[in-house]
């Protein structure tokens, strides 16, 4: 909550049961306590990337292996290994990294095959890019304060997210030769 000069104060649960501002969490670290966001960002990144690469060249083939990878190592790094584990830890954890690393190599080899040029390459990578950046800035924000709420910065996430990524495929999608 914040006072009322503006400074925000969290409350938290002490040892003796009651609510003390000593023992909350800081708010004010812009990044802080936001891990499973930026890597949700990230994935929306390699995806739009992903998909970029994939109109740039309008081979079926291509544009077909590319998405069937992309799912195919979300679902994997979605795989229930324990039932209490959520699928945002999941992501975020070794199977999640694998499931970036298995894309990324695959991405690389489909370029080689497609013989993309420069400005494709260049096209599809600032589309991922600046997905990632439109879907985990607002939680950023919100980690130092602004915006208050966080479904206020999943909402702009969200819209951002969308336009920044419609935008990116539009430009990929133009650039192809």
């Amino acid at each position: 909550m914040r006072d009322t000069a503006g400074t925000w104060r969290r409350l938290g649960f002490g040892k003796s049961g009651g609510l003390s501002e000593a023992d909350a969490t800081p708010v004010n670290r812009f990044g802080a306590y936001v891990w499973t966001e930026t890597t949700v960002a990230l994935l929306a990144g390699l995806g739009v990337f992903a998909l970029a690469l994939g109109l740039s060249r309008p081979r079926r083939r291509v544009t077909i292996v590319v998405i069937v990878n992309l799912v195919g190592c979300l679902c994997a790094a979605l795989l229930p290994i324990a039932p209490d584990v959520s699928p945002t830890a999941r992501l975020a954890g070794p199977l999640g990294l694998l499931a970036v690393v298995v894309t990324v190599i695959t991405l690389l080899v489909m370029t080689g095959m497609a013989g993309l040029m420069a400005r494709e390459l260049t096209a599809a990578f600032g589309a991922g890019v600046f997905t990632a950046l439109a879907v985990a800035l607002p939680f950023h924000g919100w980690s130092a304060g602004w915006p208050e709420d966080h479904g206020t910065a999943l909402g702009l996430s969200v819209v951002l997210g969308l336009a920044t990524a419609a935008t990116g495929l539009v430009a990929a999608r133009r650039t192809a030769t």
